[in-house]
């Protein structure tokens, strides 16, 4: 399984990134969270979703599935805040482990839908590595900062930020698995048009966010960037 290594290390050493960062004046990490975001939105719209719809004789069934896992974001996305789409402030209120739960599970469904395209002949498959990557990296690093700023403790820290770390490989490699095995394929092509759902949740509140009246703002460009990178990687 080609990535798993940094799948895990990228949202680690992220996480431990956030010792060297100041108290007084939090990053703004928006910027990173549109770019990734769109790079993903333009690998699910060019690839992901097309892939999906081939596999299926009744589209119905997919529309059903990706609903489904749009409604389970929503609801996941109630329980973090949305930050899995870069919204830190709106976390003040939430538990620390509370916000954990949320991300892991986000985190472990990207690692299936990941571990799937590896081995089920889906192709991309470098392409999407690099868009969760880059989705997870800023989220890891805004988790260790809500974790830093509730607790003194930087062994909890460090802990929780390893536990967020290993989500997603442990998806990627279960789903692997049960696809390389030859069984389930058709529950593996249902999960995938699943997480396909989470992930355009996540990236319509990323849009949701865009500032419209100003358009050379850096969150702009981002998303502008990562469309065009995005993109380009499937065409070249």
């Amino acid at each position: 399984m080609e990535g798993i290594w940094v799948l895990f290390l990228g949202p680690l050493l992220a996480g431990i990134a956030v010792d060297f960062s100041s108290r007084d004046k939090a990053p703004n990490l928006k910027p990173a969270f549109m770019f990734g975001g769109a790079y993903i939105l333009a690998l699910t719209l060019t690839h992901i979703l097309p892939g999906i719809l081939r596999r299926f004789d009744n589209i119905a069934i997919v529309l059903g599935l990706i609903l489904a896992g749009l409604l389970f974001q929503f609801l996941i996305d109630k329980v973090t805040r949305g930050a899995e789409h870069g919204e830190v402030s709106g976390v003040k209120k939430v538990s620390v482990f509370t916000l954990l739960f949320g991300l892991c599970l986000h985190s472990f469904l990207e690692g299936a839908l990941l571990g799937g395209m590896s081995s089920d002949g889906h192709g991309s498959h470098d392409s999407l590595l690099i868009g969760i990557l880059l989705h997870k990296l800023p989220a890891a690093f805004a988790l260790a900062m809500v974790v830093r700023n509730r607790y003194e403790m930087r062994w909890l820290r460090y802990l929780i930020v390893l536990i967020f770390a290993l989500t997603a490989p442990i998806g990627m490699y279960l789903s692997h698995d049960l696809s390389a095995s030859g069984q389930e394929v058709r529950f593996l092509d249902g999960l995938m048009a699943f997480v396909t759902g989470n992930l355009l949740f996540v990236l319509v509140e990323l849009f949701k966010s865009l500032n419209f009246r100003r358009w050379r703002s850096v969150e702009n460009g981002m998303l502008l960037l990562g469309l065009a990178i995005g993109l380009l990687s499937e065409i070249i």
